[in-house]
């Protein structure tokens, strides 16, 4: 508001100054305030010298060295003084009123009633953006506002799938003592860097380099530098700092010494620090005008592109600033680099869920972007100009206005247009619609409306820039424009003017289906929004010019003849990845378990169209809505997916009723006797029964049978032997996993919810013209599976079947055959991070005592050891992964889907040839000159693979939950399901600077948060404690449900000491 009026004030007096035509001018004020305050304050004034005034020429200080600044928007202190100094004087205040004895009679008559709100910290919330240019805070280091993240409230389903997509390759993901950090005040308007001393519990201990130590959180350091300093150069400072987290009050900030700490304590230190800073301040004022330049130099014309700190910076960088020896920039180079990108407001964006910490990427956005926003912004900004010109001068509207205005009266119809039929919601998505379509007939496509104008699509381009592709940073003053467009769109008077606002916006201009998340748009799936951005194209053709080559592994594939082989998957799978058979050997109890794999790895070229494609999808995508396949579906399912007479690649291995490894072995094959069954018909084979039930909630009318492509088995089609095959397949598989879970696996937690979304049977499908505006008549189906409750809590199932067994086994198998040839993989092993506690020791004193306990491991244990075992991450060199239980372990089960497995398989084909080839195995061996990709292309493959794996993990749980929202708003808003009754509420966290409690609904399986009311302490509420809420609001934009609280119920040590008592 402040800038806005002194901008107001600066054109009012511009135009009394130029045309001496306005009698009276307006004048604000605060600015006019300000002017007698100055004008009695500085009756005098130092004289400039005559450099001092010529380098104010024009009212704006003339640099006479450039310099990398702390901030973005923050000048030095000798500029600011100079602008202030220089700038004109405002014209004499009218005489009629006399602003200082308004204020002096207002202070008379209100002082007496008046109380000081105090100083008012703008921190916004999760999500939300926060005013960082009224109240400025230099000091406040605290990270900025992230997501919600609901996945701690909500109920832990294990999945060997979910919990190692983490961190990249050949860098540690944790921080140790030595390293250095940047730190980031809010809003960026100050860094300092700092030397990572220790973690406290939730807080990571900083130095800093002004001589101060800082508490907050490790998470969100988009720059550090592994090892700056010894960890034993940090014996001095460390008897002078706290040895315990601080409290949330002082937690973000720089706090100083007290009195008795030496004089001097830590100067080697804050040396060094300093040293680091000047010479990353040096680099910059040398290559000052390559680094402005570096979006121009690095972007692609249309599209988004991705590319590491050091990427980067091997093109923007001049000749001039020396590289060490290995090639790569010195650390301050690269700092220089990290700075100049995050003052680029919109032409670079960090990626949030990077994998390296010590080489950070960065989205990049394409020029047809960034040309979308600055258009926008001068057409806004033409607009508010003409307004504020308006009575004061006779100049006709500015060129830009009609453009917004054409804009805003479509915006007016259509979002009328679109309340005739769908309600407007504060909830961050319109209603359901109020006319369907005859059954049978494909809404999901939507009908058109009109045609945005050319005009038209760079607004809306600009409002999915803001709210739905987050191009903004948290503090950008684009958010601004943004505002002005709801604003004057005039349909949105009493809303928040926020990115929540705008997404439900476009979602009345016909721009968004009312059912879309933000998930798509995270993960820059193609035809995600109008943005030409993202690339909107599906897979290359399945050719030999797209990369389709003969069967590399003819020669050698042994015939599977009639060996059973049982693929087991869900009724609705597309693609069939893999199968398993058994095989006796002559030995009482040793059976070989063949794993057969299709195997797309033998008929693609590694570095061909469709690898290509497969390599930037990095895995096939499931959505509630769409499922968007890594490899071309039609081709994959026709000549890749499992089937008779089709390729395979067979892992082989040989164990023992007592869960032990014996032998190992990979063959190319051909299938022959397949047989399809479901995981239920499995289940009801090897266990007697199904023992999994769910309650399902279902909103719509339309819920269709799974499109079953292929022919599935009930249980009375199965022989007796090949139903006591499955048995033994499925005594193998347990009996591994009793012998894993002794060492520190992990393979059951409590279910997550079965969630679907279906639109009558039509599949996704692109849009047939991204100008068109759309209205749609009818909602889809959604529907949740909450696994059954007793005594008003999930029950903890085995969400590591028989499948899952076995395929743990074959990966572990397939590390040691490749470790044993010095293959090179993608491995993904746990790294150990000397600053914990061991986990093998926090396994066997609280794991396992908790493994016989009624109710099993809980959720706070199971958090507890997952974050001593710290993240998974890929890399070219095995190693153990704890959480599995296992020395070394790769992925090769799902080539089709995921595209690390499908570089293992490139490896592993191209061993297996060379053997066949030479005759002799490769055991021992450490020439592996004949590989596809070599340890170091794959060493850089694996950051961009591993963080895409990442994204995507961490967006399809985010999906899933947005979907269930979905769910919950139409039931519990618009009736369209009961709920359950007496909603009960499980605490897991507690902030008792907000007075709220997260947790979760065990009846529906989400997570959200819950006010205290007055009548109960905070203090004496603890993790487990349980209440019954009832439903008081919900934001689907942001992932946000709050509940309210009717009365406390029992807690979960409540009703486990029940259980034990019924036993």
């Amino acid at each position: 508001m402040q800038l806005q009026t002194c901008h107001f004030f600066s054109i009012m007096l511009r135009t009394f100054q130029s045309r001496k035509q306005v009698a009276q001018p307006f004048i604000c004020f605060q600015c006019l305030a300000r002017y007698h305050h100055n004008s009695s304050t500085n009756t005098s004034r130092r004289p400039q010298s005559r450099s001092q005034t010529k380098a104010l020429e024009n009212g704006r200080p003339r640099e006479i060295r450039r310099q990398l600044h702390a901030g973005r928007v923050a000048r030095s202190s000798v500029e600011a003084q100079n602008v202030t100094s220089s700038s004109q004087e405002p014209p004499l205040p009218p005489t009629r009123p006399n602003i200082r004895e308004r204020l002096r009679q207002w202070e008379i008559e209100n002082a007496a009633s008046y109380k000081n709100p105090g100083f008012v910290l703008d921190k916004a919330k999760s999500g939300d953006v926060s005013n960082a240019v009224l109240q400025v805070t230099y000091n406040d280091f605290g990270g900025e506002a992230g997501e919600l993240n609901v996945e701690a409230e909500e109920p832990i389903g294990l999945d060997i799938n979910r919990f190692d997509m983490v961190d990249v390759g050949d860098s540690r993901n944790f921080f140790l003592p030595g390293d250095l950090v940047e730190l980031t005040s809010i809003g960026n308007r100050r860094q300092e860097l700092g030397i990572y001393v220790r973690e406290l519990g939730p807080q990571a201990q900083f130095y800093t380099m002004s001589g101060r130590w800082i508490h907050r959180s490790a998470k969100n350091v988009t720059f550090f530098v592994p090892g700056f300093v010894e960890a034993q150069e940090l014996d001095e400072i460390r008897p002078y700092l706290p040895e315990e987290a601080v409290d949330s009050s002082m937690e973000g900030k720089l706090q100083s010494f007290n009195e008795s700490v030496p004089v001097g304590i830590g100067q080697p230190l804050i040396r060094k620090m300093l040293e680091f800073w000047n010479k990353t301040d040096s680099i910059y004022q040398r290559a000052a005008m390559d680094l402005d330049g570096a979006h121009k130099a690095v972007a692609d014309i249309f599209h988004y592109k991705y590319c590491t700190l050091e990427e980067i910076a091997g093109k923007v960088l001049p000749k001039s600033v020396p590289k060490n020896e290995d090639g790569k920039h010195e650390w301050p180079a690269l700092y220089a680099v990290h700075r100049a990108l995050l003052k680029d407001d919109i032409g670079f964006t960090p990626v949030p869920l990077t994998a390296m910490r010590s080489n950070p990427r960065y989205e990049i956005n394409g020029f047809s972007e960034v040309d979308c926003i600055r258009r926008v912004v001068g057409w806004v900004r033409k607009y508010t100009d003409t307004l504020l010109s308006q009575g004061v001068t006779r100049r006709g509207p500015s060129p830009g206005y009609f453009e917004f205005t054409e804009f805003t009266k479509t915006a007016r119809r259509l979002i009328d247009l679109s309340r005739a039929n769908r309600e407007y919601t504060t909830h961050g998505t319109i209603g359901p619609s109020l006319i369907t379509l005859e059954p049978g007939q494909n809404f999901r496509t939507g009908t058109p409306r009109e045609a945005f104008g050319t005009t038209d699509m760079f607004f809306i381009r600009f409002l999915e820039s803001w709210s739905c592709l987050g191009s903004f940073g948290p503090h950008s003053g684009l958010h601004g424009i943004g505002s002005t467009i709801l604003r004057m769109i005039g349909r949105y008077q009493t809303e928040a003017l926020d990115t929540k606002t705008a997404w439900t916006c476009l979602q009345e201009l016909g721009a968004l289906p009312p059912w879309e998340n933000r998930s798509t748009f995270d993960l820059r799936l193609p035809y995600a929004g109008r943005q030409e951005a993202i690339k909107h194209r599906l897979h290359p053709a399945a050719t030999f010019a797209g990369g389709v080559v003969k069967d590399k592994l003819a020669a050698i594939r042994k015939n599977w003849g009639k060996a059973t082989i049982y693929c087991v998957d869900d009724a609705g799978a597309l693609e069939i990845d893999d199968g398993f058979s058994l095989e006796a050997t002559d030995e009482p109890g040793v059976y070989w378990i063949h794993v057969h794999i299709a195997d797309p790895a033998a008929h693609l070229d590694p570095r061909g169209l469709i690898s290509q494609f497969a390599e930037r999808m990095t895995e096939t995508i499931y959505l509630p809505d769409r499922v968007v396949p890594m490899l071309p579906p039609r081709h994959a399912q026709a000549h890749y997916s499992l089937a008779p007479s089709r390729p395979c690649l067979t892992f082989s291995t040989k164990t023992n009723l007592q869960g032990e490894l014996l032998d190992g072995k990979i063959t190319a094959g051909i299938v022959g006797n397949v047989k399809y069954l479901t995981r239920e018909t499995f289940r009801e084979i090897t266990m007697g029964s199904n023992p999994v039930e769910y309650d399902f909630y279902v909103v719509g009318s339309h819920k269709p049978e799974p499109q079953v492509t292929r022919p599935l088995l009930n249980s009375s089609q199965f022989s007796e032997e090949e139903k006591e095959q499955m048995k033994i397949l499925h005594s193998l598989g347990e009996a591994r996993k009793a012998k894993l879970q002794a060492r520190g696996g992990i393979f059951s937690g409590q279910p997550a919810p079965l969630i679907s979304m279906s639109f009558g049977g039509f599949p996704w499908s692109k849009p047939k013209n991204i100008t068109d505006s759309l209205q749609y008549f009818g909602d889809p189906t959604i529907s949740v599976g909450i696994e059954k409750q007793v005594a008003g809590r999930l029950i903890k199932s085995e969400a590591v079947d028989t499948v899952g067994n076995i395929m743990i086994m074959t990966g572990e198998m397939a590390a040691r055959w490749c470790s044993e040839r010095s293959i090179p993989v993608p491995y993904r092993l746990t790294p150990h991070n000397p600053e914990k506690q061991d986990p093998s020791e926090y396994f066997q004193q609280t794991v396992v005592p908790a493994q016989g306990q009624p109710g099993g491991v809980s959720a706070e244990i199971m958090r507890n050891y997952f974050a001593l075992i710290g993240k998974v991450q890929p890399s070219s060199i095995p190693g153990p992964h704890v959480a599995l239980g296992v020395d070394m372990f790769t992925r090769v089960t799902s080539p089709l889907r995921r595209f690390g497995d499908l570089i293992t398989h490139w490896q592993i084909e191209a061993a297996l040839l060379h053997e066949a080839r030479t005759g002799q195995s490769l055991a021992g061996k450490s020439k592996v000159d004949f590989l596809p990709f070599s340890q170091a292309q794959l060493d850089e493959m694996l950051p961009r693979m591993a963080s895409r794996e990442r994204l995507i993990a961490t967006n399809t749980r985010k999906a899933e939950r947005l979907t269930q929202l979905q769910f919950v708003l139409r039931a519990w808003k618009y009736g369209e399901a009961k709920l359950p009754n007496n909603l009960g509420f499980t605490a897991r966290s507690i902030n008792s600077d907000t007075n709220e409690i997260g947790g979760v609904v065990d009846a529906l399986s989400f997570g959200g948060q819950m006010q205290v009311p007055p009548g109960i302490d905070i203090a004496n509420i603890n993790a487990g404690d349980r209440f019954e809420v009832e439903i008081e609001n919900i934001d689907i934009y942001r992932s946000r449900v709050f509940f309210k609280c009717i009365r406390p119920i029992e807690s979960e040590a409540e009703l486990a000491a029940k259980e034990r008592h019924t036993q």
